[in-house]
């Protein structure tokens, strides 16, 4: 693990968490969360958004059946630069860029993973939830 990884990681009951390209905690969004009242139903999701990324050795996903606790403590309290925060099997949880939407901390949406040669990286979507902007949330246990 790197300086620059530990440092834009927050610690939490023994395990790092971070975003998958590692986006400081206190980083904001800087997109919007709120649909543009006239929006085209057919928009698909910036690919900028949904780029390719490779597991970090020693990292994984954060598991969907994350304790309330990580949800107050890691998620809700920062934006992590983005609305949500996406782990394992797809569970998106609000970040306070999300707040808007919902309360952060909260599961807002299933969003579906596409892994291939290159990594992972979310799947685009359309309409309304084009709008979206996520992260991968992955976790390591402090050594």
């Amino acid at each position: 693990m790197t300086p620059e990884m530990k440092s834009k990681s927050f610690e939490f009951e023994g395990y790092l968490y971070a975003t998958i390209d590692f986006t400081a905690p206190q980083t904001p969004c800087g997109i919007t969360a709120i649909v543009p009242k006239a929006y085209d139903g057919q928009k698909l999701t910036d690919p900028s958004w949904i780029p390719w990324n490779r597991m970090p050795r020693g990292w994984s996903l954060v598991p969907a059946d994350l304790d309330q606790s990580i949800r107050d403590k890691v998620i809700a309290p920062f934006d992590w630069g983005t609305h949500l925060l996406i782990v394992d099997k797809g569970g998106g949880y609000l970040t306070q860029a999300g707040k808007p939407r919902g309360p952060p901390g909260g599961m807002q949406m299933i969003w579906d993973l596409e892994k291939g040669p290159s990594g992972l990286k979310l799947q685009k979507l359309k309409g309304s939830h084009a709008y979206w902007h996520g992260r991968l949330f992955i976790r390591t246990q402090v050594q």
